[in-house]
């Protein structure tokens, strides 16, 4: 029950910025290497271009998010956190700040989404155990072709945010390798 209430915390959170601020909010994601918009590597995640982007990233966000809160009970939100900081500063300094002649600011979700997917499916490769592997292949056979955002194929998605969330889950699954995880018996 507690992980229901943390992952689906997340998702009001985006709603609320999404119906309250509408595309005010936009000027809050990141835009590449300004320094006035150093404050969207925390916000960018939970602001969405429109009804299309957020619905897009509800459920994955909420699914993933309540996996992590399972099963990492203690330490769900800095994982989630530090997947979305990193993310987001890896898009600050590298990812493209014009498109077509129009500053780019990256938002979305699916930069903690694109982290959630390869954390899990990292953590299934590199801890060992039954359990991970099977949450890693279960999270890899249900969102593993999403993977595919990564590439520069629609110049209106930040591909970058994608790219960018994948390799920071990567890099937090290897810095929680060991973490104590939520004991559980599994009941059919």
């Amino acid at each position: 029950m507690k992980a229901f209430i943390k992952a689906s915390s997340i998702i009001v959170i985006i709603w609320f910025v999404f119906l309250f601020f509408k595309l005010k909010a936009i000027n809050y994601g990141i835009h590449p290497r300004d320094l006035h918009s150093l404050k969207g590597i925390i916000f960018a995640p939970f602001i969405h271009a429109n009804l299309i982007h957020i619905v897009s990233n509800t459920v994955p966000l909420f699914v993933l998010t309540f996996l992590l809160a399972l099963i990492y009970k203690k330490q769900w939100f800095t994982i989630f956190m530090l997947i979305s900081i990193l993310a987001g500063i890896m898009v600050w300094l590298l990812a493209r700040g014009n498109s077509m002649g129009m500053p780019v600011y990256h938002v979305g979700a699916s930069i903690t989404i694109f982290g959630l997917i390869t954390f899990f499916i990292t953590s299934g490769i590199i801890k060992r155990t039954f359990r991970d592997f099977i949450i890693g292949l279960i999270v890899g056979l249900t969102y593993g072709g999403a993977l595919w955002g990564v590439l520069p194929t629609n110049p209106y998605i930040s591909w970058e945010g994608h790219l960018f969330g994948a390799i920071a889950g990567v890099f937090v699954a290897s810095l929680y390798k060991n973490a104590p995880q939520k004991k559980q018996k599994l009941s059919y």
